[in-house]
């Protein structure tokens, strides 16, 4: 189990850095991939449970979820937030329209409303905050290299929440003596937990030098990617736990599913994005 972890997860990474490196558009079809996947998934876990109370529309969910990301890389580096934020609230209303002339939704529209559009927010609405990171302008010189400043953010920050994984599963394997929330993960321990808080402080030391950034600024930025990034995995954990099921699904060997890989950057993507853009003025 744990090589086929590192297997995927390397080669996940690996894939992700060459996509990141080629531009918005490669990178926008891997954002929209993962966003389909997690949604399918997503959708699946609530039917799992209630099959006979709700039934959210899961090829709106996904339409939004593409239209989304279309939006963002149509709008770019300028306009890209305000595309994305306006198309969002475009797809509500739509989303409304449509299930107020539905003949087939269970006990109430309700339910099914809300779950759809709380899976649109969680997941496809988050992950498009990596490419709107991607399309920050700019340059940054590294190692005598020029390089564009968004899609280093974006690495950055996929390397900050990859430490807060692998501070936490192997300091939890090692030294996790008490559980924390046991209820929601029992595998969750404190001294796991405290490393992946921990580890993408480290992280940040090292790779947001070419940033010139005062020292607070990193400590912030490090512990808010490990903090969320706990919250996240968590979060999706309690979902998982709500509908009796160890994992989100079993394509991704070692990891489950695509809702289980990238639980973290549900919450981290937006949070990070806000800090470049908010705290650091890139």
């Amino acid at each position: 189990m744990l090589i086929k972890r590192i297997i995927t997860g390397t080669v996940l990474f690996a894939a992700s850095f060459f996509l990141i490196m080629w531009g918005n558009i490669p990178f926008a079809f891997e954002i929209a991939v993962i966003i389909f996947m997690s949604i399918k998934e997503f959708y699946n876990l609530a039917l799992h449970r209630y099959l006979n109370d709700l039934s959210p529309s899961t090829n709106f969910a996904i339409f939004s979820g593409i239209a989304l990301t279309v939006s963002a890389v149509i709008g770019g580096p300028q306009y890209g937030e305000t595309y994305l934020y306006r198309t969002l609230v475009v797809l509500i209303i739509l989303n409304l329209i449509i299930f107020m002339f539905r003949k087939n939704y269970h006990k109430s529209p309700y339910g099914d409303i809300g779950v759809t559009i709380f899976g649109i927010l969680y997941i496809a609405v988050t992950m498009n905050f990596l490419l709107l990171t991607r399309m920050i302008p700019g340059n940054l010189i590294i190692f005598d290299h020029i390089i564009q400043k968004g899609p280093y953010l974006v690495i950055v920050s996929m390397t900050a929440v990859t430490s807060c994984d692998v501070g936490a599963f192997f300091i939890g394997k090692l030294f996790g003596k008490i559980r924390v929330w046991p209820s929601i993960s029992p595998r969750k321990t404190l001294a796991g937990t405290i490393a992946g808080i921990l580890s993408p402080v480290i992280v940040c030391f090292y790779m947001c030098k070419p940033l010139n950034l005062p020292f607070y600024m990193l400590i912030v930025f490090g512990l808010s990617v490990g903090i969320f990034a706990q919250l996240g995995d968590l979060f999706e954990s309690w979902l998982k736990r709500d509908v009796g099921v160890k994992d989100s699904g079993n394509i991704l060997a070692g990891h489950g599913g695509f809702m289980d890989r990238f639980d973290s950057y549900y919450f981290t993507a937006p949070v990070s994005y806000f800090i470049f853009k908010v705290l650091f003025k890139l």
